[in-house]
């Protein structure tokens, strides 16, 4: 009669690996959305900031075309205003110097008087030129003064703007990519824990089904001794927790607990869970004493030995 659990070993060790592709594809898919998602806020925040610097530049320029206009406005305006006076002062002059015969010939002056007054008249209009002139210079530097402060403001501001732009979007940025290694180690964690889930359900599942699959071959070993023994009375056969010890070892079910002591030794688990495990197959006490302090032959791994695992345990290590 075939042996039942020769399929049922072949479909719990397919099954476990479907579970395994299938947290994988779950995994890489979580990894691409995690990527994706960064690719997608980091074209959006360079956006962002590409628009507003560009937006910075603009008012910028339009407050440096505003500062020039108002300084070519005023500039002509002073220009202007001082020619107009200029013009002023020298059509005033020319009127006193044509009505100088008449003022002097009513005042009854005439000679060495007649040329001292158009000698005042015409040392007081150079004066009112040169005062037009020196006014409008002041004007025309205080003017340049505060043109030059203005955009020297005006470039303090945009550049300060830019500085603060930059410092926000770095923070951006570096929020961002804390966001992606956040949901990539949430992504590894979670892919990372299921195949540990996965390989200890299945380990504890294959050491089941190879305990009970020792105990069919044992039991139809038996009755076929049986059979071919005359006289002979039908022998029961034994569960594994009624084999003794030395048998248990024999075992299938037994070899895969010492394969599974180590593996899980390798993988951090502590003594009293590693023990717990093994409880949970039906392992006696005195049985896990044995698998934990036995440094065995079908470790497959270069850990430390089962006995230093055992020796933990007993002095009380915590799950």
């Amino acid at each position: 009669m075939a042996n039942p659990y020769t399929s049922l070993i072949s479909q719990l060790t397919n099954q476990y690996n479907t579970n395994k592709a299938n947290a994988q594809k779950l995994w890489e898919q979580q990894q691409k959305a995690a990527q994706d998602a960064y690719d997608k806020n980091l074209k959006a925040l360079t956006d962002a900031y590409t628009s507003r610097t560009n937006s910075l530049k603009s008012n910028y320029d339009s407050s440096l075309s505003a500062l020039q206009n108002n300084y070519n406005a005023s500039n002509q305006a002073l220009n202007k205003s001082a020619e107009g006076n200029l013009q002023q002062a020298y059509l005033n002059y020319m009127n006193n110097q044509k009505n100088l015969g008449q003022i002097l010939s009513a005042q009854g002056l005439s000679g060495g008087a007649s040329e001292s007054t158009a000698a005042k008249m015409l040392n007081s209009y150079g004066n009112n030129r040169n005062s037009i002139r020196s006014e409008l210079a002041d004007q025309l530097s205080t003017l340049q003064n505060n043109y030059d402060a203005q955009k020297a403001s005006a470039l303090e501001e945009y550049n300060s703007l830019l500085a603060d732009d930059h410092l926000n979007r770095l923070n951006a940025e570096v929020n961002l990519r804390n966001t992606l290694a956040s949901a990539v180690q949430g992504a590894n964690d979670t892919y990372y824990g299921s195949l540990s889930d996965l390989e200890n359900a299945y380990l504890s599942a294959l050491a089941d089904l190879k305990g009970k699959e020792a105990g069919y071959s044992s039991s139809g070993s038996s009755e076929t001794g049986s059979s071919r023994s005359s006289g002979s009375t039908s022998g029961e056969s034994k569960t594994f927790s009624e084999m003794s010890q030395s048998n248990k070892k024999k075992t299938q079910k037994w070899k895969i607990a010492e394969y599974q002591v180590a593996d899980m030794a390798k993988r951090g688990y502590t003594p009293a869970r590693i023990a717990s495990a093994l409880m949970d197959q039906g392992f006696s006490d005195s049985d896990i004493a044995s698998i934990m302090n036995s440094d065995t032959q079908y470790t497959p791994y270069n850990t430390s030995s089962s006995r230093y695992i055992y020796n933990q345990y007993l002095r009380g290590g915590s799950a």
